[in-house]
């Protein structure tokens, strides 16, 4: 069970990661979207493959290390080879570049996705509406340097290993699958009703897990999620659109076909 609900943890937000949706948006057209997804859906197996390898390489080479010692392993196995020739030396920089390229392309999709949230929907949407874009830029620039620098510092100091980073990720990430998912194919779907589940989801799977309450061996996250669809629906079902709302929803429908 444990397992199980890993596997659809980590698809369901695979499938409403940040840079994933950017890239919708970027396509030049469906058909190059739709080219882009077929060969992406491979790279998973590839790139996970290689992580395999490498810790099973690092098992036998380097046996008997503590949970926190074997996140290091990497850095051990690179250590030892570049200790052998220039050759190696040089290679492993390449593949650190390599690493750190990887993680700020995904880190700076989220994180202008987050300065974009606060500077458009949170300070000029509800805090002052009257803003000039300059101050909406600056507001959205200055909530990314905090969220690097409270970042920065979780790195420094980790709450836990990285496996367990990376579930938290994932759980607190598919609370914005109903928002994004049924969204797209339920017209009744209500925006009050969608932010209170997500509230009440983050907040049900962030204390699961910090308090470390698991259920049927199921991930907190999708406990999380779970009361999180039966308040975007039944809280949808309840609260009756305006007719000014449906306009406007029929309005951006016609504008998208």
């Amino acid at each position: 069970m444990n397992w199980f609900s890993l596997l659809i943890l980590v698809g369901i937000g695979a499938a409403v990661y940040p840079h994933a949706v950017q890239r919708i948006f970027s396509a030049k057209s469906e058909r190059t979207l739709k080219r882009s997804f077929t060969r992406m859906a491979w790279m998973p197996f590839i790139t996970a493959g290689v992580v395999f390898l490498v810790g099973i390489i690092g098992v036998s080479a380097f046996p008997d290390l503590s949970t926190a010692q074997s996140e290091q392993i990497v850095g051990k196995m690179a250590s030892a080879i570049a200790n052998h020739n220039p050759v190696f030396y040089w290679a492993m920089v390449l593949l650190f570049g390599g690493v750190i390229a990887a993680i700020v392309s995904t880190a700076d999709s989220v994180l202008l996705t987050f300065s974009s949230i606060v500077s458009k929907d949170l300070y000029g949407g509800v805090i002052n509406p009257e803003a000039s874009e300059q101050k909406k830029i600056l507001a959205g620039k200055l909530a990314g340097v905090a969220a690097v620098v409270v970042l920065v510092m979780i790195a420094w100091f980790p709450p836990g290993t990285l496996y367990q980073i990376f579930v938290l990720k994932f759980e607190l990430l598919v609370q914005v699958a109903p928002a994004m998912i049924i969204g797209l194919y339920w017209n009744k779907l209500q925006a009050r009703a969608v932010f209170a589940g997500m509230i009440v989801g983050t907040i049900l799977a962030s204390t699961l897990t910090f308090a470390g309450i698991t259920f049927l061996g199921v991930f907190s996250g999708l406990w999380g999620l779970t009361v999180n669809l039966i308040i975007c629906t039944v809280g949808s079902l309840i609260m009756s659109g305006s007719a000014s709302e449906s306009e406007e929803w029929e309005e951006k429908v016609a504008e998208i076909k």
